[in-house]
């Protein structure tokens, strides 16, 4: 829906350009169907008309979101390979009981 919402937003003549270009017919955009959508996401005609090198394709920018928060996500992680590590060597003492029984 994105890339939808993207292409809205281009002019009608860059949008009429770049279905020429792709030669996709259609009279509206919502008329566009999904392998259409992904054509047009993916065209270097779409990139160029956005005068960016990578199309976003979701509303949220999660590379960016990555580099933001790395030390966060790191952290979390982190936290929750402490923690399995833990239920690990309760598993094993849970285990070694039984075995002595």
């Amino acid at each position: 829906h994105y890339l939808k919402y993207q292409i809205s937003e281009l002019t009608a003549e860059q949008q009429t350009q770049l279905f020429a270009d792709l030669e996709i017919e259609v009279t509206d955009i919502s008329q566009l169907d999904v392998k259409q959508v992904i054509d047009i996401g993916f065209s270097r005609d779409f990139k160029e008309i956005l005068e960016v090198e990578k199309v976003q394709y979701s509303a949220i920018d999660l590379d960016k979101y990555r580099k933001d928060n790395a030390e966060q996500i790191a952290e979390f992680y982190h936290e929750m390979d402490d923690d399995s590590e833990m239920d690990d060597e309760s598993e094993m003492d849970d285990e070694s009981e039984m075995d002595d029984e």
